[in-house]
């Protein structure tokens, strides 16, 4: 076997086992949850039990969120077992292999100095690490289908599979609508097929608006397509959004040039050393998924380590491999190296204390958890049950569930006393990092640094104050802060 090709194994392994066993680890510390284990996991179950992309809680079709008939296939692994493994198994392969890809295209275009650059981008890049990290939003699908698009493009030059690929995203999620426009422009603007560049320029975001106007709808009809409120800004619709951005583009600009939205730019831009604007053609390929994040009044599609960034991923991997390549012949990367390789060790290192201050405390354990683990397993499996946020993605495979504190006369009613994301305030940390200082006890601040301590939010307290009032329920247990109650016979 080749070299290169055993490094091409070694590299996805690598990464697979990473992204995959940190997933586990982390659903196993409840830090996977509603928001969007449960989303994506639930429908899936409900798929495999003969209700097709049914969610529960929500009371209809996943459809009614987001256009992702491709989570049918995603769902055949539960006519066998019914375990959010899956989505975990699945993510982590899908991630892995776009790394290897994009690792593959660096071999293929650089020595190995670049090859080893790009290979510690990779393992640094924060987009890339919560893409493994988050949940499995169909982001990464089509992300995944926009390297091998990218790959093929540029290494045989071949415009036919790329274009494919990138329509097959419509699969996916409604809004691979702009990636395809974005891709025609791009043909449009550096190709000769002139006349399919501006056919996927029209073809994608018409197919991305008839969408949200006229199917997805179709299964929320009570709130339509619930994440037009993203650009209200500009309209009460679709259609007086496209309006209003085209016909006032001062309004426009304006929600474009904004500090977040530089920061969010310079933040995607400068782990990677500025390369990628050595290939600036291939950037057009970015243009309206960027316009399209940067106009959004929801701060979370400006936030680089969300699903909405990942689509910039690989693009701007492999632009980051042709600007090495670029710099190399034309004689400049000697020049360059110093600085480049100062850039890119610095926000590594930045990235590695990011992981240990904000990642790693969701692979800690507590007996809290394991309490949780062990009360959870008291409830029948055919029972309704509302539980709390984090402990949802344990009990969604039910056909009546409830969020806590909505009881819904439930049969189980199960919390924890804290809220798991929950750090202290700032000011507490000020006070509470002295007294430790105070009192020389230096481990107990590491700890804190890393792991944080979780106080109860009001509404927390509350609830469960209201909870323990409630006559209809007996307390079955509670230990290290976990309670379960039944409802009386």
């Amino acid at each position: 076997m080749k070299p290169q090709i055993k490094q091409r194994i070694l590299v996805f392994l690598a990464f697979f086992l990473f992204f995959f066993l940190t997933r586990v680890i982390a659903h196993f510390n409840l830090t996977t949850g509603l928001f969007d284990q449960y989303f994506f996991d639930n429908p899936l179950w409900n798929t495999a039990h003969g209700k097709l992309l049914y969610s529960t809680i929500e009371g209809r079709s996943f459809l009614g969120t987001h256009f992702s008939p491709i989570l049918i296939v995603f769902s055949l692994p539960y006519f066998l077992w019914a375990s959010s493994m899956w989505t975990f198994l699945l993510q982590s392969l899908i991630v892995a292999g776009l790394v290897t890809i994009i690792f593959r295209f660096a071999q293929e275009q650089l020595d190995k100095e670049g090859t080893g650059l790009i290979l510690l981008l990779l393992a640094t890049n924060v987009t890339l690490r919560y893409m493994g990290f988050h949940d499995l939003h169909m982001d990464v699908v089509i992300t995944a289908l926009l390297t091998l698009a990218l790959y093929i493009l540029l290494t045989y030059k071949n415009i036919v599979w790329p274009t494919i690929l990138l329509l097959l995203g419509f699969l996916a999620k409604e809004n691979a609508g702009f990636l395809v426009s974005s891709f025609g422009l791009f043909i449009l603007l550096t190709r000769k097929e002139k006349l399919l560049g501006a056919a996927l320029l029209v073809l994608g975001i018409g197919t991305t608006v008839f969408i949200v106007k006229n199917i997805i709808p179709q299964f929320n009809p009570t709130e339509g397509f619930i994440f037009g409120k993203y650009y209200a800004q500009f309209g009460s619709n679709i259609s007086e959004q496209i309006i209003t951005i085209i016909s006032q583009p001062l309004k426009t600009l304006s929600y474009l040039i904004t500090s977040a939205n530089i920061f969010f730019i310079f933040i995607m831009l400068a782990p990677l050393a500025f390369l990628p604007l050595f290939a600036r053609p291939l950037l057009i390929i970015a243009l309206l998924p960027l316009l399209q994040n940067m106009i959004s009044n929801y701060s979370f599609t400006k936030d680089f380590t969300t699903q909405y960034s990942y689509i910039f991923v690989p693009i701007l991997f492999f632009t980051t491999i042709l600007g090495i390549k670029h710099l190399k012949e034309s004689n400049s990367w000697e020049r360059l190296k110093g600085r480049i390789r100062k850039t890119i060790y610095f926000f590594a290192l930045l990235s590695l204390i990011a992981f240990i201050l904000l990642d790693l405390r969701q692979y800690f354990t507590s007996e809290q958890i394991f309490s949780a683990h062990k009360l959870m397993k008291e409830i029948p499996s055919t029972a309704s049950v509302s539980a709390d946020f984090h402990l949802m993605a344990h009990l969604q495979y039910r056909d009546h569930l409830s969020v806590f504190p909505e009881v819904n006369n439930a049969d189980y009613v199960i919390f924890a006393d804290v809220d798991r994301w929950l750090l202290n305030q700032p000011k507490d940390d000020v006070v509470k990092v002295k007294q430790m200082w105070a009192n020389k006890d230096y481990g107990r601040i590491v700890y804190y640094i890393v792991c944080g301590f979780k106080n109860p939010k009001p509404e927390d307290i509350a609830a469960i104050a209201k909870m323990q009032k409630n006559q209809r329920y007996k307390l079955v247990k509670e230990e290290n802060g976990i309670f379960l109650y039944a409802k009386k016979r």
